[in-house]
């Protein structure tokens, strides 16, 4: 079996995310601060080794790696414009993570991520909003929230949201 060397960029982003497990809350958030330190001066690192990863992470049955990968996540965003459509996508599928944090997390930051660069979303509203249509009430209440932090935040956004939301008013109305 062949085993290729790991760089150097790549041991260091084990480690850290060995150490974001840690109990030791100086420990966790000394690794997220070293990620992201380290990703934000260098945007390749990111792609490379990080992004590949995200899912795997943001699923991870520890909260703390969810919790601390989902901040770095939202970070990295906001100190890179290079990795900004890189990671938009992740803070979306967040809204449907199993964990309510995590989507109450998605939503709070969507509404960040609206203020600085509403380009970023502009791809992704109609699945936001399609949320809506979950039969989970949470996952709705919280895309709700993320809509009008969306709206608040980037009003250039609002008529990609409005058409959708007479849509499904209408649908309501008409099922009643």
């Amino acid at each position: 079996m062949f085993w290729r060397k790991k760089s150097p960029e790549e041991e260091f982003l084990n480690k850290q995310i060995s150490s974001m497990k840690s109990k030791k809350i100086e420990e966790s958030w000394s690794a997220v601060s070293s990620i992201v330190e380290k990703g934000s001066g260098s945007p390749e690192i990111v792609r490379n080794f990080l992004i590949p990863r995200l899912p795997k992470l943001l699923k991870d049955g520890n909260i703390r790696v969810r919790t601390r990968t989902a901040f770095v996540v939202s970070r990295l965003f906001f100190g890179s414009q290079e990795l900004r459509s890189d990671l938009a996508k992740y803070l979306v599928e967040l809204l449907q993570h199993k964990d309510n944090v995590m989507r109450l997390y998605a939503a709070t930051v969507l509404g960040r991520v609206a203020a600085v660069a509403p380009e970023q979303l502009k791809p992704f509203i109609s699945s936001i909003v399609n949320l809506l249509r979950d039969r989970d009430q949470t996952l709705a209440s919280n895309v709700a929230f993320a809509i009008g932090e969306i709206g608040f935040k980037a009003p250039s956004l609002i008529e990609d949201v409005v058409p959708i939301l007479d849509e499904l008013l209408a649908k309501k109305q008409d099922n009643q």
